[in-house]
């Protein structure tokens, strides 16, 4: 991602935030294995980044994704709490690349090293997949492989099955509280799209534990 994009999103976190000092940590690609698929082969570029943010009110973290004019604006601003488990997850997986991949279906987020085959579960609502794990990749996706499938559809935003990567409102809020959100089929101006994942972040902590 070019300095210029994280730059705007940078100054649109900070005057979302209203927080001069805040700053940007870690950026990861978001990257989704769909239901139907149990594979890291299978999985997909999501369209969308989560950046890490260290600010006056501690740890966060945004996710954006480019608008219909290319330019790069945020979807949501989340909260501590998951935006903590991400960062233990990249202490324990290390140095290296990293790419946030989720598996709404089964439940499971965690960061991915694809350079060193290595993945540490940062959550899961499965117990053979425990927070905190490291894991190969074979391993990784044997054990995933042993999850039910528990897709959970929210009527009040749609999934088109032409999309399978838009994955909001698969997973559910009791299970995995504190998800990145992405809405393709309706684009907002930013200063909306990122109170509306705001909102939407607010409601999912009260339910986090």
């Amino acid at each position: 991602m070019s300095s210029t994009a994280l730059e705007g999103v940078l100054e649109e976190l900070r005057d979302e935030l209203q927080d001069e000092s805040a700053e940007l940590d870690r950026t990861y690609q978001v990257w989704v294995i769909s239901a139907g698929a149990g594979r890291l082969a299978d999985a997909r570029f999501a369209e969308q980044l989560h950046h890490q943010v260290r600010g006056a009110s501690g740890l966060t973290y945004v996710c954006s994704s480019t608008n219909a004019t290319g330019e790069q604006e945020i979807d949501e601003i989340g909260n501590r709490a998951f935006a903590e488990r991400i960062a233990e997850a990249a202490r324990q997986l290390g140095a290296g690349e990293a790419r946030l991949l989720v598996v709404p279906a089964r439940q499971v987020i965690a960061l991915w090293d694809p350079e060193h085959a290595r993945l540490a579960i940062a959550l899961s609502a499965e117990g053979t997949l425990a927070s905190g794990s490291v894991l190969d990749e074979r391993s990784f996706e044997a054990l995933l492989g042993q999850v039910p499938v528990e897709v959970v559809m929210d009527p009040q935003m749609p999934i088109p099955a032409s999309q399978p990567e838009a994955w909001l409102g698969q997973v559910p809020v009791e299970a995995v509280a504190d998800l990145p959100l992405r809405d393709k089929d309706n684009w907002k101006p930013a200063g909306r799209r990122a109170a509306k994942g705001r909102e939407a972040a607010k409601e999912r902590e009260a339910a986090f534990v």
